[in-house]
């Protein structure tokens, strides 16, 4: 009984939750979920494996109304939020400044944009310089 607890416990150990949503309608799907949750945290891309995702769903009246309701949640292997600092226990896994807004990415991608159609549109220098 308690080799079964201890393997329970660490196979809980390996999955950590990242989202916990209720399933309103019109609400994203869990997958879209996750991707705003990265891109919160500056991941543009899905940097999992289908097999370091879990997704969760369970469903039961509300303690208030009675009506029925959905929650899903949305669990990662441990070992790959380590690799992409996002795991709880690591210290630069916490937000600590706000993403910056919209514009200034919009403005970093024109400046380097620019950078790049400058330099192409020099004639080669003898020397190579």
């Amino acid at each position: 009984m308690d080799r079964l607890r201890a393997t329970e416990r660490a196979e809980q150990a390996e999955w950590v939750q990242v989202l916990s949503v209720e399933n309103l309608p019109g609400r994203r799907n869990p997958t879209r979920e996750l991707l705003g949750w990265l891109r919160e945290r500056g991941i543009d891309w899905m940097p999992f494996e289908q097999d370091d995702l879990c997704f969760g769903l369970a469903c039961g009246p509300d303690a208030d109304t009675g009506r029925w309701r959905g929650w899903f949640s949305v669990r990662v292997r441990a070992a790959a939020l380590w690799q992409l600092g996002l795991h709880p226990d690591q210290p630069t896994s916490a937000v600590r400044d706000p993403v910056p807004p919209a514009w200034w990415h919009a403005a970093g991608e024109r400046y380097a944009a620019q950078r790049t159609r400058s330099t192409r549109s020099r004639p080669p220098t003898p020397g190579g310089r």
